[in-house]
């Protein structure tokens, strides 16, 4: 069995059956030992982590930024669209009044 995803073989003897037997024993044992091999102290567990922290952190406060930025774009759009309802709604008003009003309240919007 060298592969992880070969075809099954169908036993067909006693000594069939031990031979695969062994196979996955060797196989086994083997990832068993590398594991072993993979032991890390826990002050480098620590200082690894330790790290990895550091690193989230600055991203976290790269994609704060990056939402104050989507924030405040997406504030100045809601206005420009304000202005523009305001100034579709300016050629239909015949109201003086009205119209003046809605003026006042373009230009103080987009002297914001």
């Amino acid at each position: 069995m060298s592969g992880r995803f070969e075809r099954m073989e169908i036993p067909k003897s006693g000594e069939d059956v031990e031979k695969i037997s062994q196979e996955v024993s060797k196989e086994y044992h083997h990832e068993e030992h590398h594991h072993h091999e993979e032991v890390v102290s826990l002050e480098d567990a620590v200082a690894t982590a330790v790290h990895m922290l550091s690193h989230l952190e600055a991203q976290l406060a790269s994609i704060a930024g990056a939402l104050r930025e989507i924030d405040s774009k997406l504030s100045n759009l809601s206005r420009y669209l304000g202005v523009l309802a305001k100034l579709m709604l300016l050629r239909e008003v015949k109201s003086g009044e009205l119209r003046e009003r809605l003026v006042r309240e373009i230009v103080e919007a987009l002297s914001e």
